[in-house]
C-alpha cells in the first residue's frame, strides 16, 4: 500500500534482507461446529492445509505456525521426540479436551 519510492520501503527491505526476516503466514479456519475448531474433522483439516502450505515451493517451514507444526510438550515414543499438538489428530472427546 506504500509506494516503492518511499525511502522507508527501501530501509525496510534492507533490514529484512540483512536479518533474513520474512512475514509469517496466518490462516484462519472458521467453522460452525459447536466446539469451534476443536473437533476431529476440523483438526484434520488444519493438518491438511498445513501440509499443503508446507509443500508450496518457496514457502519457508519456519514461517508456518500451526497446531500441526507446534510441539505439544508431551513426550512421544523415542528419546527426545515431542510430537505436535495434532500428531496424532485427537479422535476422542478426552483427547480433544487435552489438546484444547
Amino acid at each position: 500500500m506504500v509506494p516503492e519510492t518511499v525511502p522507508a520501503v527501501e530501509v525496510d527491505r534492507q533490514i529484512r534482507d540483512h536479518f533474513a526476516i520474512e512475514d509469517k503466514v496466518i490462516l484462519v479456519i472458521e467453522t460452525a461446529h459447536t466446539d469451534g475448531i476443536f473437533n476431529t474433522s476440523t483438526l484434520k483439516r488444519v493438518v491438511e492445509i498445513t501440509t499443503r502450505l508446507l509443500a508450496i515451493d518457496g514457502v519457508d517451514a519456519r514461517n508456518i505456525i500451526s497446531l500441526a507444526t507446534e510441539k505439544s510438550g508431551r513426550r512421544g515414543p523415542g528419546r527426545g521426540n515431542f510430537p505436535t499438538f495434532l500428531d496424532p489428530v485427537p479422535a476422542t472427546r478426552e483427547a480433544i479436551a487435552q489438546t484444547r
